[in-house]
């Protein structure tokens, strides 16, 4: 950067915690406002243009971190559940080798894990928020349409790149700190 200024690696909201908690928090408080309006309404109006405040901004920021990292629980539950369950297992792996691997460990964090969560999380927090919309607009009064479709492809997206991602990640951080086969001990008799 110029004029001497440096970008700061360690910041509180970095891209990952932007993109792993921050956006799928959002999603899951629309989906709480689909089901308590109230809610959303005084949230709404709290964050107006004639009233935002620093202070407001940062209760949406830590809410929707807060949102983020419970969705990502039960991400971890559901989602990460089925991707083993579904044959996508982690590697084993020699974490003896972390110590003179680590950059470029935290590399493949970076650029695939990261993502993952941000797919996975996504997923999790975008069908709630479906569930708690489609509870507020009944298939008698509102049929399946467009948003549902839309919905569905945005859910499919997710969980393409969710399980992209975790495979890339396992696959590359496998070959980074694959155990070595250990040959068979032979014991001669005497």
């Amino acid at each position: 950067m110029q004029g001497g200024a440096t970008l700061k690696e360690d910041s509180v909201l970095d891209l990952g915690i932007i993109i792993t908690c921050v956006l799928p928090g959002c999603i899951v408080l629309w989906g709480i406002g689909q089901l308590f309006p109230p809610l959303a309404d005084a949230w709404i109006s709290v964050n107006s243009l004639r009233s935002a405040t620093v202070g407001s901004f940062f209760y949406i920021i830590l809410a929707s971190i807060g949102a983020g990292m419970t969705i990502g629980c039960a991400r971890w539950l559901v989602i990460d559940t089925l991707h083993h369950w579904t044959g996508l297992r982690p590697p084993r792996w020699d974490f003896a080798k972390l110590a003179e691997r680590t950059e470029a460990f935290h590399l493949l964090i970076e650029i695939h894990y990261k993502y993952y969560l941000f797919y996975a999380n996504s997923l999790t927090a975008a069908l709630f928020a479906y569930v708690a919309w489609r509870s507020r607009h009944s298939l008698s009064a509102e049929p399946i349409g467009w948003a549902d479709a839309g919905s569905l492809a945005i859910c499919l997206m997710f969980a393409a790149g969710s399980r992209d991602t975790l495979r890339r990640y396992y696959r590359r951080a496998g070959e980074l700190l694959r155990q070595e086969e250990t040959p068979p001990r032979i014991i001669a008799l005497k």
